[in-house]
């Protein structure tokens, strides 16, 4: 049986590609090719540190895979594996997922240096560097590199952040550039090496640590991080930016004559674009500019209007924050509609909106008043009306042509399970498994005539899975013209992709 995760290097060196994961995946499906020079969107799923996903309880479950492009499953051990789950769930949407290798602490920093100079002396696998011979990363091991390749493959995810939060070199801080030179070099081969193995994969640096080896976040790309993001082919700043950070990006991507540093010949990595430098956004709001939370969208303007990419770190804040549920009680409705607020906007009229954006609202006025006008720059205006996130998203069509292709209004977690109408199962804590939602009706919710329409989840009927889609409208005296050419086409095409 496969491990979850692994917590250190020795770990991850005990397995082999020969362990099968418990599911099997065959089945699942890589994302859709992207167009470099639009931006993208990133969600980092750092949900109560991990691993605490449960079948029989109601739990957190993301529904907009139309709007992002990837999706990070991070937790603070060594090597984070998405679960099975996830990665259906997002592969079905066209969306890549992403694993993670972080480095933190004092075991971090003994096992960084373990992932460039490898488990043991007789590693054969090195590349060579043109360090002096007395630099103890002169020669560079590519053994944990193929190891998680080799892991991604087995498991259908498709490539890894990385995210080195410590000091570089031995032990007092020695050769720390000489470690950071090997670690770039690490980069560069691992990130192309997946890129050859993987279709479409990914391998994305955060900024953290810098080419001088030491541990300072840039929170932006410079020359400082720009080596690392070359070799990985695309980067995740910190959050703690202010717009002219931004303006200082794209800057450095116009420089379309800048060669990108490379360390390894025939390396086979993409230019910097504006598709893959994102920009990171806490919606904790920790030090983020515009306060995070319900005026996460304040950020996701911010970095729109400067045509990057949008990394979005700590996304189910809606449902673990305290602010919100001081109480400590989680009501799974009222979260998803503070969940559809941030994300999908609430309706046309401000009575739709939920209480506790009210709530968030009056606690921003009540912050931005006992700021500085310097903190007020940083936190960015204070009554700006709300919008939702998707307003800044590129977002993507989902193709009904798609094998597997299922719209029942699961929404992946309920009271019960219903198969062909009939509830078959009932757990007291209800159920969540991501895999079984269904697409989400992006076009119907939130619904924007609340006066004479009603479109919403019901979670008391079901044909398979846990919701239904309950649409309701008030009665007109106006006929209602049917098309007749679209319903035929219509039916033929229904008919078409009956199940045989």
């Amino acid at each position: 049986m496969t491990a979850a995760y692994f917590d250190s290097l020795d770990d991850l060196a005990a397995w082999h590609a020969t362990h099968a994961p418990v599911e099997h995946l065959d089945s699942y499906q890589t994302a859709r090719a992207y167009d470099p020079s639009v931006p993208r969107t990133l969600v980092c799923h750092d949900f109560r540190g991990g691993y605490t996903e449960q079948l029989d309880r109601r739990d957190y479950v993301f529904h907009y895979w139309h709007l992002i492009d990837i999706f990070i499953y991070f937790s603070h051990h060594r090597v984070s594996i998405p679960p099975a789950s996830l990665i259906a769930a997002a592969h079905k949407r066209d969306t890549k997922v992403l694993g993670v290798l972080v480095f933190e602490h004092e075991a971090g920093q003994e096992d960084a240096r373990k992932l460039v100079q490898g488990s043991n002396e007789r590693s054969s696998r090195l590349l060579r560097t043109n360090a002096r011979r007395d630099n103890p990363f002169a020669t560079v091991s590519i053994e944990h590199a193929d190891q998680l390749i080799d892991l991604a493959i087995c498991h259908r995810f498709d490539g890894y952040l990385l995210n080195v939060e410590i000091d570089l070199g031995m032990h007092g801080r020695s050769h720390a550039r000489e470690h950071a030179v090997a670690l770039q070099a690490w980069a560069e081969y691992f990130s192309s090496e997946l890129r050859r193995r993987i279709p479409g994969g990914e391998v994305i640096w955060y900024d953290a640590v810098t080419s001088t080896g030491a541990l300072r976040w840039q929170n932006r790309l410079n020359d400082l991080n720009r080596g690392f993001a070359d070799a990985c082919g695309a980067i995740f700043t910190n959050y703690h930016w202010s717009p002219p950070d931004l303006a200082a990006d794209s800057r450095e991507l116009s420089h379309s004559t800048r060669t990108p540093q490379r360390l390894l010949a025939g390396s086979e990595i993409p230019a910097l674009a504006p598709s893959n430098v994102f920009c990171g956004i806490d919606v904790w709001g920790r030090g983020q500019y515009g306060g995070g939370g319900l005026s996460t969208h304040l950020a996701a303007a911010a970095v729109s209007a400067a045509q990057l990419s949008i990394a979005l770190f700590g996304q189910a804040w809606t449902f673990e924050s305290s602010e919100l549920f001081p109480d400590g009680v989680q009501d799974w409705s009222t979260w998803q509609e503070t969940d559809q607020h941030l994300w999908l906007g609430s309706g046309a009229d401000a009575q739709d909106e939920p209480a506790l954006a009210l709530l968030e609202r009056e606690r921003r006025k009540e912050l931005y008043e006992r700021l500085s006008e310097q903190e007020r720059a940083r936190f960015g205006a204070c009554d700006v009306p709300h919008r939702p996130l998707s307003a800044y998203l590129t977002g993507k069509p989902i193709d009904i042509r798609k094998a597997g292709f299922v719209a029942t209004g699961c929404l992946g977690s309920g009271k019960a399970y219903w198969h062909r109408g009939e509830p078959v199962w009932q757990p007291t804590r209800g159920w969540t498994e991501p895999s079984l939602a269904s697409a989400f009706p992006s076009l119907a919710i939130p619904c924007r005539a609340r006066q004479t329409h009603l479109v919403a989840f019901d979670d008391t009927v079901a044909w398979s899975g846990a919701q239904s889609l309950l649409v309701r409208a008030r009665a007109s005296d106006q006929p209602i013209k049917a098309n007749r050419t679209s319903s035929t086409r219509f039916l033929q095409n229904a008919q078409r992709y009956q199940p045989r």
